[in-house]
């Protein structure tokens, strides 16, 4: 995806290792912090206007908007598994964590991973796969959840890129 060497953990011998740039928008294939979103060839930046976010996803990936008004968007690998962004209206303009806790009952709160996705708190479900935040556009209140789906493989291919994504999200006004 993002043109590196996969016999090395460095492909650019800079000291970070591959994943670990790509997680913090650095080209692993280029030293000298030159920012992964300035390769348009590796990243391209996805933009949903109906509800105000923006992210990016690897170039190779194919975009495919399933909901209806691009309320799910699906980011697929191509090798059965995809990374998507969905999006539900938040009816009692619930905090991600009550609303979360509303949503999975039975969940032990003490068990829930708070993370932050720049300026905002978000939750991460327990099995790491999925994470989701709230942003209001216009008079309404919305559920963001990002969720990756390895399909039915064993093992997980793109964690960098789905922290990466993660990361990237930004809400647009």
């Amino acid at each position: 995806i993002y043109q590196t060497n996969l016999n090395q953990i460095d492909t650019d011998q800079d000291g970070y290792l591959d994943g670990q740039e790509v997680i913090n928008f650095y080209d692993p294939q280029t030293a000298g912090g030159v920012k992964l979103t300035a390769n348009t060839v590796t990243v391209k930046k996805y933009t949903n206007l109906d509800f105000g976010y923006s992210v990016y996803y690897p170039a190779t990936w194919q975009v495919k908007n399933v909901g209806e008004g691009n309320q799910e968007v699906i980011f697929d690998s191509g090798a059965g598994e995809f990374i998507g962004v969905s999006v539900q209206e938040n009816l009692n303009n619930l905090a991600v964590l009550d609303w979360y806790l509303q949503s999975m009952p039975g969940v032990n709160p003490s068990q829930i991973q708070k993370v932050q996705l720049g300026s905002r708190e978000a939750i991460k479900s327990l099995d790491g796969f999925s994470v989701y935040l709230t942003n209001a556009v216009g008079n309404k209140n919305y559920i963001y959840t990002i969720t990756y789906n390895i399909g039915n493989k064993t093992e997980v291919s793109f964690k960098a890129t789905f922290a990466m994504m993660q990361k990237s999200l930004e809400f647009i006004h």
